[in-house]
């Protein structure tokens, strides 16, 4: 877990150090990171700040952007990851018709754009 962090940290420009700093407010708490110990809400944190998922984190998956339900990682937030199931057109497809539907988030029709990225997200599911 230590090794794939670090990895993960140099190709995103930033620290380990930084990141469990951010993260649990104490750069001290990075040496049970090193004995692969990790609470499980740091856990998520460091999954979203770093744009990867728990599982690549934890090894139980090679590839930094699925999880182990081979489901690509599209955006994170507060709640935990997004993700659009299916095979890779499809995702990319789904990508770019949910992009240009949050495009109308901004106006009072944010209500249906919510609801037309559910319809997108059931259609490539």
């Amino acid at each position: 877990m230590y090794e794939r962090l670090q990895e993960l940290c140099k190709q995103r420009g930033t620290t380990i150090t930084a990141v469990c700093e951010k993260v649990t407010g104490n750069k001290g708490n990075l040496r049970t990171w090193k004995k692969d110990y990790m609470r499980s809400d740091w856990l998520d944190e460091v999954a979203s700040l770093l744009e990867t998922s728990t599982d690549y984190i934890l090894g139980r998956t090679d590839n930094p952007d699925i999880n182990m339900n081979n489901n690509i990682i599209i955006g994170h937030d507060n709640s935990g990851t997004s993700t659009v199931n299916g095979d890779m057109q499809s995702n990319n497809n789904a990508i770019v018709e949910i992009e240009t539907i949050i495009s109308k988030l901004t106006g009072a029709s944010r209500y249906r754009a919510i609801a037309d990225v559910l319809e997108v997200l059931e259609k490539y599911a």
